[in-house]
C-alpha cells in the first residue's frame, strides 16, 4: 500500500471507527468504576466497507477517558501502524519502532501485533517536534511519547514516519532537554482530549 492510499483510507474509515469507540465508551468506563485507576483496554476493530484492521484504546481516569485510533496493516518490510494526529497529519510508526520498545523496555513480546498494542498502551499519542541542533541520522523530527522519545522522519508536511524508539534512560545530547519541554506539552494534550462520561 502506498502513503496516498494510507493515507485516504485512514481519513475514510476514522468517522465510523471513531462512532463505534463513542458507542463503547461509556459502557466501558461504567464496568471501570471499582477498578483500579488508570486502566488502560485496547479493541480490535474490523472496519465493515474497507476491512482495514483498527484497535482503539481506552486509557481511564476517574469518570473520563482518553480515547487512541491505531490502524495496523502488514507491509513488505513487516507490520506497520498509522494513527491521524493534529491538524490531519498521519504519524506512521515502522514494525522496527515496536521492536525495539520491546526491546528496550524489557518486555517480552514476540507477536507483532502485541508489541503494537504494548505499545500504545503505554504511549496513548506522541508529541512532535523539529529538530533544529545537531546531526540526528534517524530524521529530522523528535516525538515525545510517555515512556521515551521516538526519532522521526518528514515525508511531506501531512505525513511524518516515527523510525525507532529511545527509552528515557537512552537519551542522551540535546535529547533530554528535548524530552523534558515536550513532556508538558503531551501532559496538556492527553488532558484537553479526555471525553468525560
Amino acid at each position: 500500500m502506498t502513503f496516498d492510499e494510507i493515507t485516504k483510507q485512514l481519513y475514510a474509515d476514522i468517522a465510523m471507527v471513531e462512532r463505534k469507540a463513542g458507542y463503547h465508551a461509556p459502557k466501558w468506563l461504567k464496568a471501570q468504576r471499582n477498578k483500579k485507576i488508570p486502566c488502560v483496554e485496547a479493541f480490535e476493530y474490523l472496519h465493515p466497507k474497507s476491512k482495514n484492521k483498527w484497535i482503539y484504546f481506552f486509557q481511564s481516569a476517574k469518570d473520563s477517558v482518553f480515547v487512541t485510533f491505531v490502524n495496523y496493516h502488514n507491509t513488505s518490510i513487516g507490520i506497520r501502524a498509522a494513527m491521524i494526529g493534529n491538524e490531519k497529519q498521519i504519524v506512521l510508526y515502522n514494525g522496527h519502532l515496536f521492536s525495539r520498545f520491546a526491546e528496550r523496555e524489557n518486555l517480552d513480546i514476540p507477536n507483532p501485533l502485541n508489541k503494537i498494542k504494548a505499545f500504545f498502551k503505554k504511549n496513548p499519542t506522541v508529541v512532535l517536534d523539529k529538530v533544529e541542533t545537531g546531526e540526528n541520522r534517524w530524521g529530522d523530527r523528535f516525538g515525545k511519547v510517555n515512556t521515551g522519545v521516538v526519532l522521526c522522519q518528514s515525508v511531506n508536511p501531512m505525513l511524518v514516519i516515527c523510525k525507532t524508539y529511545l527509552s528515557n534512560q537512552m537519551q542522551k545530547g540535546q535529547q533530554p532537554i528535548y524530552a523534558i519541554e515536550q513532556q508538558e506539552v503531551l501532559d496538556n494534550y492527553i488532558s484537553n482530549r479526555i471525553l468525560k462520561s
